[in-house]
């Protein structure tokens, strides 16, 4: 489903007419096309989607001014920090991961190049939200904000059920066990929205409560 399809979803939801693009000339095409973009982020920082998940390799730039040895630029299209490995400490500042090590591979939610990537019923509660979003803008019916916002949360939590039956169950329990064993703590479904003021994970300090 692409974007247009999403915000036709939303508007179909509203007892509203359809869209041919979000470019159009109508107030139904501009209300979507206002507010689609941060909807889609908004639900993306929500969870942990696999169908939005990235990896990369970061390379380290400045050294900070004190307090760690190297850091590390976050990936453009970032919006969740998931995991950062190998790491045993490590502190998430704005737009950078601040880190001792010589070298992290990341894996984090990331804005979608194409939303048809998305998993359907993904991106079918990203549609339920943008209804909740545009529904005061388009239509005077009252309660309908409400209506479409208890949509979104029975939406919301059908795509997360879905996406928890997308990998091994108890793979994140036993990786970060064994994690612990060899002294690294893994940030798996720990996550860091981010820009952020700061978030410090110490291995060792966890290994001790």
């Amino acid at each position: 489903m692409d974007k247009t399809g999403i915000a036709n979803l939303a508007l179909s939801n509203l007892g509203e007419a359809r869209i041919q693009s979000l470019t159009e000339d109508s107030a139904r095409a501009r209300a979507c096309s206002a507010r689609i973009d941060g909807v889609i982020e908004t639900v993306l920082r929500m969870h942990v989607w696999n169908s939005a998940l990235e990896r990369q390799q970061l390379v380290s730039g400045e050294t900070p001014i004190f307090g760690w040895n190297y850091s590390y630029q976050l990936p453009a299209d970032c919006i969740k920090v998931v995991e950062v490995e190998p790491v045993s400490k490590f502190q998430v500042e704005k737009k950078y991961i601040l880190s001792n090590e010589t070298s992290l591979y990341l894996l984090y939610v990331a804005t979608p190049t194409d939303i048809n990537n998305l998993d359907s019923l993904l991106a079918e509660a990203i549609a339920m939200k943008l209804a909740v979003e545009v529904a005061e803008t388009l239509t005077s019916k009252e309660g309908l904000k409400n209506e479409m916002m208890q949509k979104f949360v029975i939406a919301l939590q059908e795509a997360r059920g879905a996406n928890s039956k997308d990998r091994t169950p108890d793979h994140r329990e036993r990786s970060s066990w064994l994690d612990a064993k060899k002294g690294r703590y893994s940030v798996t479904h720990r996550t860091f929205n981010t820009p952020t003021i700061g978030y410090e994970v110490d291995m060792q300090a966890w290994k001790t409560k």
